[in-house]
């Protein structure tokens, strides 16, 4: 199995709140899900209808009997629900996943791509997602769905994030892994490494960045100004290497933001 080491470095709170951050969005209301989203309940219990007469009733010290323990230390639990084929993921794979998260004897999922009708991409080994995940995700194949349990020393750590994740929350995530790749492509821009990034052409960059812009003029006439917001900070972000990492000059760069 994968080795039980991780790093176990604290939170940082502000990539809690960043959109390559640790596998949730904090949300500043009462409902977990921004009404922007436009999630009714006819969707959220279409999505959940299996989910939710499962978990809701959960007991993990229970379901941790009948799991395997992957991290070798009693940190990371597994339960396969429908096995994959083909080849496992590896280091520095990048992988396309919905998620669902969810805390002990609650049925509504604290965090869900399905939710948000979006699935999620990570490059394994990079660090930005909870160790437990890494640990996870190592675990599997394309097309695999398995539960894992994450205590909060592999999760959230002590302090979680209140109100959204308790303090010492143990986790249990869903994951169904969609697609598996060896490699990044341009679209995978914030996937990849500072030294990656700088062999991206300019012209690349340039038809990445009209993609953003596009995709988060669509969100805005659409009314889903969260996501939205998500794009257009992809663009300034692009922007703001160019300038200060690359060899562009800062008058070429700013012109993408036109």
């Amino acid at each position: 199995g994968p080795s039980s080491e991780c790093n176990m470095n604290k939170i940082n709170l502000e990539e809690l709140t960043s959109d390559t951050g640790l596998l949730f969005e904090v949300d500043k209301g009462e409902n977990t899900y921004a009404a922007e989203d436009n999630i009714t309940e006819d969707t959220f219990n279409l999505v959940y209808s299996r989910l939710d007469t499962e978990i809701a009733c959960l007991n993990f010290d229970q379901l941790m009997k009948t799991m395997q323990d992957i991290s070798g230390s009693g940190g990371v639990f597994k339960e396969t629900k429908h096995p994959g084929y083909g080849p496992g993921i590896t280091e520095n794979s990048v992988v396309e996943v919905h998620y669902a998260g969810f805390f002990e004897y609650r049925d509504e999922p604290f965090d869900s791509s399905r939710l948000r009708d979006e699935t999620f991409k990570y490059r394994v080994g990079s660090g930005k997602a909870i160790p437990g995940w890494e640990i996870a995700l190592l675990t599997m194949k394309k097309g695999e769905i398995s539960w894992f349990l994450i205590q909060p020393e592999y999760g959230f750590q002590e302090t979680g994030c209140p109100p959204r994740v308790p303090r010492n929350a143990t986790a249990l995530f869903e994951i169904e892994i969609l697609s598996i790749s060896d490699h990044v492509n341009v679209g995978d821009f914030f996937l990849m490494s500072e030294e990656e990034r700088y062999a991206v052409t300019f012209e690349s960059i340039c038809q990445l960045v009209g993609t953003y812009k596009q995709e988060g003029y669509t969100f805005f006439k659409q009314n889903h100004f969260q996501k939205a917001v998500q794009k257009y900070n992809k663009v300034s972000s692009t922007v703001f290497f160019l300038i200060c990492c690359s060899g562009w000059s800062a008058l070429d760069s700013l012109r993408l933001l036109l």
